[in-house]
């Protein structure tokens, strides 16, 4: 059986996991990055939360943003509220929404946000920030808010600044590197073939397992993954057309495809 390393957070990786065992291959998970709050705590998320109606645009880039957003909007413990998590659903969420419209990057992202959020008004016609920097449809001075990783990239922030866009962009949330046993590291370089779903894991691979012990067939979820892993010296078997676990799912089948 094909075996198949998962190098997402493994919080986030069990529909992966679950669509490659229904496809018949033998996932392996390699948890090579972890989701974790902001150095801040969030606290300057929920002061630009708290300010919402005055924007135009909330962009989220990621599933991890969009559940950094939803977690933001919940009552502090000590605001009259209890301390439990609440998770708000759409229909709850939509009054939140007074001016600002959603607008994100991919379909699982997409997904995501509806689901906690509420109705998506824009998605770009590729998958990258870039794109959505490019696309979105902005009035002169329109107010936008971009909750983005640490370590984002900046086109998002600079495409939108230079159509003339006033930018916000607090830290939602941070990767940091967990632990991994030597084992599961020497299993994941003999594997068949690596899922790569962001520019850190590509380069947190190859610190383990060295370019000339990767796996034969090495899957993106999409062109900037594609573009880390040429930079990084790492041929590239295919690019999901999706950036989904569907996508990444359906680019390793083509590749193994006779």
């Amino acid at each position: 059986m094909t075996r198949v390393v998962v190098c997402r957070a493994a919080e986030q990786s069990q529909p992966l996991l679950d669509a490659l065992t229904v496809a018949g291959f033998e996932p392996l998970l390699l948890p090579l990055i972890e989701v974790v709050p902001p150095l801040d705590d969030g606290t300057a998320l929920r002061a630009a939360l708290a300010e919402l109606p005055r924007f135009d645009w909330l962009i989220l880039t990621s599933p991890n943003a969009a559940r950094a957003v939803a977690a933001g909007l919940q009552p502090q413990p000590g605001a009259g509220e209890s301390s439990g998590v609440r998770t708000p659903t759409a229909a709850a969420s939509t009054t939140l929404f007074e001016r600002a419209r959603l607008a994100v990057v991919g379909s699982t992202t997409e997904r995501v946000s509806e689901r906690l959020l509420g109705p998506v008004a824009f998605r770009p016609s590729a998958a990258n920030a870039r794109t959505l920097a490019r696309e979105l449809p902005l009035a002169d001075g329109d107010r936008v808010l971009a909750p983005l990783a640490e370590l984002a990239s900046p086109d998002l922030v600079e495409g939108l600044q230079a159509r003339g866009a006033e930018v916000d962009a607090p830290v939602a949330y941070r990767t940091v590197v967990p632990d991994l046993d030597h084992e599961r590291i020497a299993e994941a370089a003999s594997a068949d073939a690596v899922l790569f779903s962001s520019g850190s894991t590509v380069d947190r691979f190859v610190s383990l397992v060295g370019r000339d012990a990767m796996p034969p067939h090495r899957i993106a979820i999409g062109p900037v993954t594609a573009a880390h892993m040429e930079r990084a010296g790492i041929a590239v078997s295919a690019v999901a057309e999706e950036t989904s676990h569907e996508g990444l799912v359906a680019a390793l089948l083509r590749t193994l495809s006779p």
